[in-house]
């Protein structure tokens, strides 16, 4: 085992006992929440939470918030995917009328 390996089963231990693994897997998954759903989904969904597996979703208007809850199953799937465990169960849209900056 090299050490990249090595530094790698160290972090992943020390991060196991601390309890951040849920943490650390739900700032993955917002991180590349853009990337994920793309820009046209990204400039009308804002990241609220993602607390225990629910992603809650401020959406500017009803016509979005009814889009994206019939596409709803396919963007779990995707930013499951990307985090590479299955870390959204759940996603919730909120309505919001902040203007997203």
């Amino acid at each position: 085992m090299g050490q990249p390996e090595l530094l790698k089963f160290a972090l992943s231990r020390q991060i196991r006992r601390m309890g951040c693994r849920k943490k650390i897997e739900s700032a993955q998954v917002i991180a590349r929440f853009k990337e994920v759903v793309g820009p046209q989904v990204a400039a009308r969904a804002t990241i609220e939470s993602l607390t225990n597996g629910r992603l809650t979703l401020v959406v500017p208007e009803t016509t979005w918030k009814q889009e994206l809850n019939r596409s709803k199953d396919d963007l779990i799937k995707r930013l499951n995917e990307s985090a590479g465990r299955n870390v959204v169960r759940e996603i919730i849209f909120v309505m919001s009328s902040r203007k997203k900056e």
